[in-house]
């Protein structure tokens, strides 16, 4: 059983923003958790014993997607992030009018890939997280699957690191206004990597979005 991230790729102005500001953190905070991602917004971490199975669905189910705009309105940060270790995870958080439309993206996707993983689940994902995660990730795989009953559960947005030392996210802020990377952000593709149990991930092919 393989496992696959799925992700939204912004446009090429929004990613080398993002990436100049992940080199800047670098150089000035040395390496960080999820530092050298490049910039993406998760969908899904899929699992399946056929990687034929997954760009198959892919394929079929983005036929008609459109490009996704999103505007950003603040910093989203997710502080003593189990799932990055304990550090303190932030990027970019997108206006809350914006949020429905990867919803809807993402549940038509998982829809069709949650039946490929046979109640696998991923390494990253078997600790312990409240219980509205927990019952994400037992019936997905994946802790940021939203229900009809716990809407908020994903939180779509672009990070950059996860910090080690917390008090890093105020520095960074001081010289980074949030006016830098406020868009409007188009996410024109939706990109498909392998994920391996060190977190690591490789590009296996992207899916152009209309």
């Amino acid at each position: 059983m393989e496992s696959y991230f799925i992700a939204l790729i912004p446009d090429d102005k929004t990613n080398s923003v993002i990436s100049e500001a992940k080199k800047s953190i670098f150089q000035t905070f040395g390496p960080q958790k999820f530092l050298a991602d490049s910039p993406h917004c998760t969908l899904y971490v899929s699992q399946a014993e056929n990687l034929f199975d997954v760009e198959n669905i892919l394929r079929i189910s983005l036929q008609d997607q459109k490009q996704i705009l999103v505007n950003v309105t603040d910093w989203q940060i997710f502080p003593e992030d189990k799932l990055a270790g304990g550090g303190t995870t932030f990027g970019l958080k997108f206006r809350s009018e914006d949020k429905p439309q990867i919803v809807h993206l993402q549940k038509r996707l998982v829809n069709q890939l949650n039946a490929l993983r046979n109640n696998h689940v991923h390494s990253r994902y078997q600790i312990d997280l409240p219980d509205s995660l927990m019952q994400s990730t037992e019936k997905y795989g994946y802790p940021f699957i939203s229900s009809n009953t716990v809407e908020n559960i994903l939180l779509p947005h672009i990070s950059f690191c996860s910090f080690n030392n917390p008090n890093n996210v105020e520095v960074f802020q001081q010289s980074n206004p949030i006016t830098k990377f406020q868009g409007p952000i188009t996410f024109t593709k939706l990109a498909l990597f392998k994920l391996h149990d060190n977190d690591k991930t490789g590009l296996i092919r992207d899916f152009p979005l209309q």
